[in-house]
Formats: C-alpha cells, structure tokens, sequence
C-alpha cells in the first residue's frame, strides 16, 4: 500500500492548522472610537446636578461594539470636585436609566470640562446605556446646547432627570441637550493577522477537499 499520499495530506493538513494558530495567536490592535458626541456644539447655558437632582444623557452600542470598553468620556462640567459621574443599564424602553453598572474615575477636570474612566466593563452590543451625573454636596454644573445634534454611531439625543436620587426617572422634551463625548477601545485584528488567515484559506480548502476525494 502507498502510504505517500495520506502522508502528504497529514503534512497539509498539519501545516494548515499551524498557519491558523499562528493567526488566531496574532496580536489584536486596540482601536479607539468616538460612540458618541456633542460637546462641539455651541455651549448655551447650565444646569446643576446635586445629591437628590441627577441628570442623564444615554449613549447606544450595536454589534460593532460588543465587548468594547470605555476608554474616556467628557463632560462639559464645571464645580465638579464632588461629582460622581456612573454608568447605568437602561431600561426595557432605552428612555430612562435602569441599573447601576459602576462608577467612573475622575481623570482630569478643568474649568469647562472633566475627563473620566472606567476599567474592566465590557459594553453589550445593541444596547443602550446611561451617563448618570449626581453630586454628594454642593452642586455640579452639566452644559448643555440648544442644538440636539451629535456624531457618532451611538448618539441618542435622549437625556432624562431625576429629582429624588434617582428613584424615578424622566424623559423630558424640555431637558436640555448635556454635553458629552463617549470613546470606546475595540480590539480588532493586525493586517498581518488578516493576511495570515487569508493564506491559510487556500491550504485549509486543499487539504479537506483531498481527504474527502481519499474517503470516497
């Protein structure tokens, strides 16, 4: 019996798989998107955020995004040393805030704006999240635009109010449009990661349509 030509096909089949853990073993690249923004609008007026009034502004994810995570987001803010900024769930209508997720950190603040984080959350694609804005003393000034424009894929131009901490939630016309800018970090393949995988296509095809002709 001729066993070269098994043997061939074991090779081929063997260097396929090689090529495709090297691919899947490839480094993925960190991409950074802005989901959501309108803090280039021109700034109009603001409203104040404290312990039992909190304002929101929602931001959405679809499939593009799932399993992203929040890089950075900007707030239009000023007073914002006691301010707590969190990232709620929304509920079964996406027009009001429905469960805490966490709190982010306070990155950086300057008289017009304040950068903040959040690590280890892992966004859901097709759903739509909360920006919630409360202050434990005093107050935080949130700004807002007359215009209700954004860019971004995940802008809304959906905000809502609380007056007692949050207990009850309102989608408000008269609400002003808040301010914010939400970046979110993806991973997706190197180019080189692409070409591999490319490659091994062929060599992937070649060797099962040969142990399929060997079986008949």
């Amino acid at each position: 019996m001729n066993h070269r030509p098994i043997t061939a096909r074991l090779k081929a089949i063997g260097a396929a798989s090689a090529l495709c853990a090297l691919v899947w073993a490839a480094p993925f690249a960190a991409q950074a998107t802005t989901l959501s923004d309108n803090t280039t609008q021109i700034t109009a007026d603001t409203v104040a955020a404290d312990a039992t009034n909190w304002l929101a502004a929602s931001f959405s994810t679809d499939t593009t995004y799932s399993a992203a995570t929040l890089q950075a987001v900007v707030l239009a803010l000023a007073d914002s040393g006691a301010t707590t900024l969190a990232l709620y769930s929304s509920d079964a209508s996406s027009l009001v805030p429905d469960s805490l997720l966490a709190n982010f950190n306070l990155v950086s603040t300057s008289a017009t704006a304040s950068t903040f984080s959040l690590s280890d959350i892992d966004l859901q694609g097709n759903a739509t999240y909360w920006l919630v804005l409360s202050n434990a003393s005093g107050s935080t000034n949130w700004s807002w635009t007359e215009a209700s424009d954004g860019t971004g894929s995940g802008f809304t131009g959906t905000w809502a109010n609380s007056d007692d901490a949050g207990g009850v939630w309102f989608t408000n016309s008269n609400l002003y449009p808040l301010q914010a800018g939400v970046t979110v970090v993806s991973a997706v393949p190197e180019p080189a990661s692409m070409l591999l995988w490319l490659g091994a296509m062929p060599w992937l095809m070649l060797a099962r349509a040969k142990n399929q002709g060997a079986s008949a």
